[in-house]
């Protein structure tokens, strides 16, 4: 079964005309959304979350960046795509590095 799950970002911060979000808080949700009960893995084992190689991702519709996380002690990458200009994402399930 495939599970795209969309989180509102809550937090962002604003520098001139970019709008941005702080990494730290989606490496965060990221982690949380995997270990859900209902639509995770809900084993507990999902760690070292890095996501746009720890840059604050600029929020603008369509535009995706990548998070690197273990699960269950092998290295994975998912794909985080903005659904708009407001900071809504979708969080994309995690593929062995590589992309198998």
């Amino acid at each position: 079964m495939v599970v795209v799950l969309v989180v509102l970002m809550v937090s962002g911060a604003v520098a001139g005309d970019t709008k941005k979000v702080a990494v730290a808080g989606v490496q965060t949700e990221v982690q949380q959304v995997l270990l859900d009960r209902i639509t995770g893995y809900n084993d507990g084992d999902i760690t070292n979350v890095r996501c746009n190689d720890g840059q604050d991702p600029t929020v603008k519709k369509g535009r995706s960046f990548t998070c690197d996380v273990t699960v269950r002690g092998q290295q994975r990458q998912l794909k985080v795509t903005f659904e708009d200009d407001n900071g809504t994402y979708e969080v994309g399930l995690p593929e062995l590095s590589g992309g198998k």
